[in-house]
């Protein structure tokens, strides 16, 4: 089955960014929020977008209050090794589309979802487009 990388459902669905190549102009997307990229084509560098360069703020867990006091709409992301924490899963909790700087650190899948996932929330698997370190995400 093709899916539609524009498809809006599918972007809600999935906590990345997108950003501009500076050198060429080529459109990218990605989960790691806080590092910047480079280009394959140009080889250019890709900035963190100026409203993001404020650092993560780790905490011990989402309990459900905190997250719906955080965002509107509380998607918590779970990513495996990402670049800028590697050997770690991470939690980012995700105001629908945008990033927040809250996320849970672990060494552990389980251990991490029992510390960063509220009750009543769902599971939906990475699909085959997501990027590459991403687990799982739930809403």
């Amino acid at each position: 089955m093709h899916r539609d990388p524009n498809n809006e459902v599918a972007k809600m669905r999935r906590p990345i960014q997108t950003r501009t190549c500076p050198g060429c102009g080529a459109t990218w997307y990605s989960a790691a929020s806080n590092t910047a990229w480079i280009c394959i084509y140009c080889e250019s560098e890709i900035p963190i977008p100026k409203i993001q360069q404020q650092p993560d703020v780790i905490v011990n867990d989402f309990d459900a209050i905190f997250t719906m006091l955080l965002a509107r709409v509380p998607i918590i992301a779970i990513y495996k090794n990402p670049t800028d924490y590697p050997n770690k899963y991470v939690a980012r909790l995700w105001d629908l589309d945008k990033p927040t700087q809250y996320i849970v650190l672990r060494d552990d899948l389980n251990d991490l979802r029992q510390r960063a996932i509220p009750r009543g929330m769902h599971k939906f698997m990475r699909a085959e487009c997501d990027a590459p370190a991403l687990v799982e995400t739930w809403l």
